[in-house]
């Protein structure tokens, strides 16, 4: 029984010691800061990490207290740390025109007094509002769509939202209709901290929220319309009886839409840096050795972590060279797309064996280069600049080949021997000359292991990745069919528009950055391929674009998996 008090003691006590490491903090903020005269305004006082008493508010000054003070509290206990808020709100009403200040508030914390900092406000005259022919009032309610930029570059992430303005209350919205965001990646994105607040336009004072937001990636240049997007909001119907558990608000419906808007997508510029691999948007990077100090048999590994915000698939392994090391292509370990706040965060790590061809000491100093979207130019990034030191080896680097002939399986030891005279079978059988020759076989085997690696490495990169086209191609296509047996539509597609455009891209050498179909279409005329071959591709990735966008019927899976087949076998020349 004692044992059961004294714990719940101690948890507290533990909390409690937690919130008085965290420094004490006392804010004020204001949902506008603008309103027109006459209109509301809501301001909270929020004291956090510490317990406050005789919160004193400041005096309102050409201001008119509607309601408060309203007090809210909330404790949130995250890796082991605890936090605490207290709120006290007020709503206002503004009386006079021009710039006012709303002033310091006060709390006792323990031994000190907290104040807040002043606010600014200006009180603006509100216009006329314009009403329509029948009489009711025109613009009390509307929806656009905004994006974050309207001239943009392939492979940078932007920010759309349908955001509605309104002066009722708005309980509900349903999208009825949406653009099909042709040429781009769109993926929904959902920000917990996107509140509403108020805004003046024109001299009207209305409630600013987003509906929806949507991180969308273009993925062809050109000029690109966002068709109007159709949504049903829902407005309370007041009828004077009190609303409860079973007898909630009624609602109206009233349907509105956006505006067309329009987005211009550009490519990069020319005369991009080798270690430009595609990435657009703001990166950061790291990097890291497993070792400094190595001979010149063993291998080294490098790890390059790329973070940033942009579209993931234009984000690859950037090229690395230095004359001391034969650097080989490297592998993902990681590849990561999180949402924070209005946009999805890349996290991807390459990493890279590197094996020197020759003693002496070194610097590693990776480079990864990406295009920035505020300065419109390439931006190199550099990391560690490590010296490595390299001794010279036996020569042999077998040291490289883990247990490659499997001999790490060895025969149990005989406890006992029974001796005897007869005949000697195994000197000079098969057995024995097979375990005389096999030392001599393995080095010859490695030495001719080694000329191949050498040999790969000198192979130009580009003739490897048209070797490799059809294999990734089919790759793509095995998990299109296996898709298709388990009814998963949009996997489908996906495989099969980015099998085709990816084999496209490697076979034929076209830059991602190049990837639209009128490029694609005027490389496979240069590469003299069949009409009915090019006009197959045009209604393989129509097919594609529409199912990923527009809701194509499942049933086109199977007549669009057989021509992207025939179309990869007719272009390999079979």
């Amino acid at each position: 029984m004692r044992l059961n008090r004294i714990i719940p003691f101690i948890c507290f006590l533990i909390l409690t010691v937690s919130i008085a490491a965290q420094q004490a903090v006392f804010t004020a903020s204001a949902d506008a800061k603008q309103v027109i005269q006459n209109g509301y305004l809501d301001v909270t006082f929020t004291l956090e990490n510490v317990e406050g008493t005789r919160f004193t508010p400041p005096p309102f000054t050409n201001f008119k207290v509607v309601s408060g003070p309203s007090q809210s509290s909330q404790m949130t206990i995250v890796n082991g740390e605890m936090s605490r808020k207290i709120s006290y709100g007020y709503s206002l009403i503004a009386t006079k025109l021009g710039k006012t200040t709303i002033g310091a508030a006060s709390i006792r914390a323990g031994n000190k007094v907290l104040k807040t900092k002043p606010i600014s406000i200006e009180v603006l005259k509100g216009k006329p509002v314009a009403k329509s022919a029948d009489g009711t009032v025109a613009k009390e309610i509307y929806v656009q769509l905004e994006l974050s930029d309207s001239t943009v570059y392939i492979g940078q992430q932007i920010t759309a939202k349908y955001m509605l303005y309104t002066q009722k209350d708005v309980s509900s919205a349903d999208f009825r209709s949406e653009p099909n965001y042709e040429g781009f990646y769109a993926k929904r994105v959902r920000n917990l901290n996107d509140r509403a607040e108020r805004v003046i336009i024109d001299g009207v004072q209305y409630t600013k929220k987003a509906l929806r937001t949507m991180a969308i990636f273009p993925q062809q240049t050109g000029s690109f319309t966002f068709e109007p997007a159709y949504i049903n909001l829902g407005l309370p119907v007041k009828n004077g009886r009190r609303n409860s558990f079973f007898f909630s608000t009624r609602t109206k419906p009233f349907l509105t839409n956006t505006e067309a808007v329009k987005i211009k997508v550009l490519n990069t510029p020319p005369n991009a840096p080798a270690s430009f691999s595609g990435a657009i948007g703001k990166y950061t990077m790291t990097a890291s050795l497993d070792k400094t100090s190595i001979t010149t048999d063993e291998a080294l590994t490098m790890k390059i972590h790329i973070r940033g915000v942009g579209d993931g698939k234009f984000v690859e392994a950037p090229l690395q060279t230095n004359p001391a090391f034969d650097i080989y292509d490297p592998n993902v370990i990681q590849d990561e797309s999180t949402e924070r706040g209005d946009q999805i965060r890349v996290d991807k790590v390459f990493e890279y064996l590197m094996v020197p061809n020759k003693q002496g000491a070194f610097y590693v100093k990776p480079e990864f280069t990406y295009f920035d979207i505020d300065s419109n130019d390439y931006m190199t990034l550099y990391a560690l600049n490590k010296r490595v030191n390299v001794t010279q080896g036996t020569g042999s680097r077998a040291a490289l080949n883990i247990d490659k002939d499997n001999l790490g399986e060895l025969m149990p030891i005989i406890s006992s021997t029974t001796l005897g005279t007869g005949k000697s079978w195994f000197f000079g059988s098969p057995i024995h000359l097979t375990l005389v020759g096999l030392p001599f076989f393995s080095l010859l085997g490695l030495v001719v292991y080694k000329r191949r690696l050498l040999k790969d490495a000198a192979i130009d990169p580009s003739l490897k990745r048209q070797s490799a086209a059809r294999q990734l191609a089919m790759r793509r296509l095995e998990t299109a069919a296996q898709a298709k047996q388990n009814g998963e539509q949009r996997l489908f597609y996906e495989e099969i528009n980015n099998g085709i455009y990816g084999y496209i891209s490697d076979k034929f050498m076209v830059a991602p950055a190049d990837l639209n179909q009128a490029h694609i279409e005027e490389v496979l005329r240069k590469e003299n391929l069949a009409n009915d071959q090019i006009s197959m591709f045009q209604d393989v990735i129509k097919t594609c674009q529409q199912a990923l966008y527009a809701s194509t019927r499942a049933e086109d899976m199977s007549t669009v998996y057989d021509q992207a087949v025939q179309l990869i076998a007719g272009m390999e020349g079979e």
